[in-house]
C-alpha cells in the first residue's frame, strides 16, 4: 500500500529553503543544472519535498542537511541504505526513471532505491528496488539533452511493506 501525504505550504517552504541552499553551494563550486532541464533548483526542490514527505509518512526523523552534506544515502531502513527518488507526477504512470550517472555514483553507497511521486498537492510512495537489480529489470533511455536513465515499470518495483513491514 502506498502512503499518501498532503503537501502543505510549510512542507513546500522547507523543501524550497533546502533546495536554494544546495543551489548556492553548487554555484560556488561551479555546478550547473544537474539534469540539464533548464531549472537547477527544481530537481532539488522535488527531491527534498520527497524526503520530507517520506519521513512524515513513515514517522521517521527528517534527514539532516549540513554544509558538508554528501548525499550518500537518504534513510537507513532495516539495515538497508536507501536513496529516495521523487518524480513529479509521471506522464506514463507505469514508468519511473533513475539517472544512470546517479546510479553509478551510488555504487557501494546504496542498497535500495525507493521511488515516490509528487502530484500537487499530494506525495506518495511507489515502491523500491535493490541496487543490483536495476540494470537487470530496466531499459536504458537516452534523452535529447545527452543524459540517459534506467526506465523501470511499476510492476518491477517491490511493495513498500516488504521494506518497511510495519507500514501503516
Amino acid at each position: 500500500m502506498a502512503l499518501i501525504v498532503e503537501v502543505n505550504e510549510a512542507l513546500r517552504n522547507e523543501a524550497k529553503e533546502l533546495a536554494l541552499a544546495i543551489l548556492e553551494k553548487q554555484k560556488k563550486i561551479g555546478m550547473t543544472d544537474k539534469f540539464e532541464q533548464g531549472s537547477p533548483y527544481f530537481a532539488d526542490f522535488v527531491g527534498f519535498l520527497g524526503e520530507i514527505s517520506f519521513a512524515k509518512a513513515y514517522n521517521l526523523p527528517k534527514p539532516v542537511f549540513t554544509a558538508q552534506y554528501t548525499d550518500e544515502c537518504d534513510f537507513v531502513l532495516n539495515g538497508k541504505k536507501c536513496d529516495l527518488k521523487t518524480t513529479m507526477q509521471a506522464k506514463q504512470k507505469s514508468r519511473y526513471f533513475l539517472n544512470k550517472q546517479q546510479y553509478e555514483r551510488k555504487k557501494d553507497k546504496i542498497d535500495v532505491f525507493i521511488f515516490s511521486e509528487y502530484y500537487p498537492p499530494y506525495w506518495r510512495s511507489i515502491g523500491w528496488i535493490e541496487y543490483e537489480n536495476v540494470p537487470r529489470v530496466s531499459t536504458i533511455v537516452h534523452f535529447p539533452n545527452g543524459t540517459c536513465a534506467y526506465r523501470m515499470k511499476l510492476g518491477e518495483l517491490k511493495k513498500m511493506v516488504e521494506l518497511i513491514p510495519n507500514e501503516t
